[in-house]
């Protein structure tokens, strides 16, 4: 009797515990990121909220992202190319190099946006997102408020000062409508290139110009000529590949083709015989008489009239 009672209850007992289980529950300090098959966030959990989610369950159900509110460090590394830079076709040791340590955290209420920027919506995407946040800060800071083009002697300085004293706040300012809130910043390295090294390379700057330019004339010239040697390459393999299926049809056209081969490059004359060998006698009949002079016979000049003979399979 119990036993048969315990039977008939499983199936209860087993949707029971499915319905348990679809609850899930965000902890004070964190939010559940529900995502799609395809990666993408379908709904955001807050923390302290519940969510029924019995499609979990499903083959093709949402994932479960937690992602944790507590405080994250992110190494970011900028690079500032000054303005004759890329004219001047210069390396990276020509640039500003900038490498700090952010401790950042996300602000939950507008994690949903965050989400919709990253390329996927998890810890690692935003991460990426705030690299090209910060990429964008940091052009315009070394441009406009560091005045890095202008102040190269003084830039080093400059930019700890204003790491130190207002970068947070500036920060702050940009990213907080994407739910990012900085709260402190850890300087690792700034280098700077030698200011007069960079005045010597400017000062050459019209010879490394025209060097640079003459080097990608040559780069295209040298393009150019491989890919006119290609196209005829080709052609000849492609001649040479047809020709060898006919002769291997019609073993009899490798004489006519071989003649053929010369013809531009070939002249036949006819001569009396006399003239070629100083025998008169041989010779007579050759030539009607009184005709002594060279004749020189056309490419078109019929076979039975000292032309080639036409080899060609009907």
């Amino acid at each position: 009797m119990l036993r048969r009672w315990i039977i008939r209850a499983l199936p209860f007992l087993f949707l029971a515990a499915i319905l348990f289980l679809s609850f899930v529950r965000a902890d004070e300090n964190e939010v559940l990121i529900l995502g799609d098959a395809g990666g993408g966030a379908q709904r955001i959990v807050l923390p302290g909220e519940t969510a029924f989610l019995p499609q979990r369950w499903l083959p093709a159900g949402p994932t479960l992202n937690r992602v944790s509110l507590h405080s994250r460090y992110l190494r970011s590394k900028q690079l500032y190319f000054l303005s004759q830079h890329e004219i001047l076709g210069l390396d990276q040791s020509f640039a500003v190099q900038l490498t700090l340590n952010y401790r950042y955290r996300i602000d939950a209420p507008a994690l949903s946006a965050l989400l919709a920027q990253a390329e996927t919506p998890d810890v690692e995407g935003i991460g990426a997102l705030i690299k090209l946040r910060l990429d964008d800060f940091w052009f315009t800071a070394f441009r406009d408020r560091l005045g890095a083009d202008d102040q190269l002697d003084t830039l080093e300085r400059s930019a700890e000062q204003y790491i130190r004293s207002e970068l947070v706040t500036d920060l702050n300012k940009t990213l907080s409508a994407d739910g990012i809130v900085i709260e402190s910043v850890l300087i690792e390295d700034i280098a700077v290139p030698d200011p007069a090294r960079y005045r010597a390379v400017l000062a050459n700057g019209q010879r490394l110009v025209d060097d640079r330019l003459r080097r990608l004339s040559q780069i295209e010239e040298a393009r150019v000529k491989r890919a006119a040697d290609e196209i005829l390459l080709s052609g000849k393999r492609k001649h040479l590949a047809e020709l060898g299926e006919l002769l291997g049809r019609y073993p009899d056209l490798r004489e006519y083709i071989a003649i053929d081969g010369l013809n531009d490059r070939v002249q036949v004359f006819v001569m009396p015989y006399d003239r070629f060998t100083g025998d008169k006698r041989s010779g007579s009949g050759l030539l009607p008489g009184g005709d002594t002079g060279l004749h020189r016979f056309d490419q078109g000049t019929d076979p039975s009239n000292g032309g080639f003979r036409d080899l060609t399979p009907p």
